[in-house]
């Protein structure tokens, strides 16, 4: 029970700013609703579902991406622009999801789950690659050359 009621505090506190006995003994007997508990799960299945299949369309296109430019080559102009359009197509999927996850991720209200915790992780990936990051490990730019083993899915 004191668990629950420094969870209540702590959430009080960040919703209002201030945490006083009334709004917490509120907050503690508050039950969430039936469909508002529904509701938080369609989304989160939702977000997890469209950030899989972003995550699918970017590695198909990176493939094709690395194809066409395989061992020095240069591709035609025409690839070249389809490749331009695909990656214009899929930059604009990630941002209308990461406006879609900040969505959730921001709402207080929301209750978070693992699963959204690696959505956000995955979406903040995805953006710093596409941007031409190099992605760093958790011991600084990692390998011989100086660097990480998965900035190699950085798209120029």
């Amino acid at each position: 029970m004191q668990t629950d009621l420094q969870r209540h505090f702590e959430l009080v506190k960040a919703k209002s700013g201030i945490a006083t006995l009334t709004l917490v003994k509120e907050s503690y007997r508050a039950v969430v609703s039936a469909p508002q508990m529904r509701n938080e799960k369609e989304a989160n299945v939702k977000l997890s579902e469209s950030v899989d299949n972003l995550i699918i369309q970017f590695l198909a296109f990176y493939e094709k991406f690395n194809r066409a430019f395989q061992n020095g080559r240069i591709p035609a102009p025409e690839r070249k622009r389809l490749l331009e359009m695909e990656k214009e197509a899929i930059g604009k999927l990630l941002e209308e999801q990461v406006r879609m996850a900040n969505f959730i991720f921001d709402n207080k209200e929301h209750r978070k789950t693992f699963v959204l915790l690696i959505n956000e992780h995955l979406l903040n990936f995805m953006q710093l690659a596409f941007a031409g990051h190099p992605i760093p490990s958790k011991n600084g730019l990692a390998g011989k050359d100086g660097i990480s083993n998965s900035s190699n899915i950085v798209i120029p």
